[in-house]
C-alpha cells in the first residue's frame, strides 16, 4: 500500500513538473507568436497598395546615366526574337524599387517583358532584373520613357542602391553649399 501511495505521489509530482515545464514553453511560444504577428503587420503595411500618383520609395533624378538593357524573358510569341538582345538606354530617375529610362526604341509594355538592367552609380555596377510597367510617349521627342519595376531585389541590393543614392544626394547638397 505504501508503494502504491509513493508511486502515485511520484507520478503526480512528475506530471506537475511536466505541466509547469510545458506552461513555460507555451508562454515562450506565445511571445514568439506575438512578435511574428507584429512583423507580419509591418510587412502588410509595406505591401499595401499605393494610392494613385504616389510613390512607395524615394526617387532621385539622375543626369542621364547610361545603362544596358537585356531582354531576359518575353511572353508574347511575336516578340520572342528580342530574348537575349541588348539595347542601350539612359536612366532618368531611380529608387530601390525601380527606375525610369529613356530610349529611342518603341517597346510594347502590354506583354510581359522581363529585363536585366545594368548600370553604374558612383563606380559601383548594379545588375537588376525588372519588368517594363509604364510607357510615356512624347509627340515632340523621338524618345520614349519607360517605368521599370525591379523584381527579386535582395535587401543587400536595396541597401547598396540606397547608399549610392545618398552619396549622390550628399554631393549635390555639398555643391549647393559651396
Amino acid at each position: 500500500m505504501i508503494w502504491l501511495v509513493s508511486y502515485g505521489l511520484v507520478v503526480s509530482l512528475l506530471m506537475l513538473f511536466l505541466l509547469l515545464k510545458g506552461n513555460r514553453l507555451f508562454v515562450k511560444k506565445k511571445k514568439e507568436i506575438v512578435e511574428l504577428q507584429k512583423q507580419l503587420q509591418t510587412i502588410k503595411k509595406e505591401l499595401m497598395p499605393v494610392k494613385a500618383g504616389t510613390r512607395r520609395n524615394f526617387r532621385l533624378e539622375v543626369p542621364q546615366i547610361p545603362c544596358t538593357i537585356e531582354f531576359v524573358d518575353v511572353e508574347e510569341e511575336s516578340l520572342k526574337r528580342l530574348t537575349n538582345r541588348k539595347i542601350t538606354s539612359h536612366i532618368e530617375d531611380i529608387s530601390t524599387s525601380g527606375l525610369k529610362i529613356t530610349s529611342p526604341y518603341n517597346l510594347p509594355i502590354k506583354s510581359k517583358l522581363k529585363i536585366k538592367v545594368v548600370f553604374e552609380l558612383n563606380n559601383e555596377t548594379f545588375e537588376q532584373f525588372g519588368l517594363l510597367v509604364r510607357k510615356e510617349e512624347h509627340i515632340h521627342q523621338k524618345m520614349n520613357q519607360y517605368g521599370v519595376q525591379f523584381i527579386n531585389v535582395s535587401m543587400k541590393q536595396q541597401q547598396s542602391i540606397i547608399l549610392q543614392l545618398n552619396k549622390i544626394q550628399a554631393e549635390r547638397r555639398q555643391k549647393r553649399i559651396s
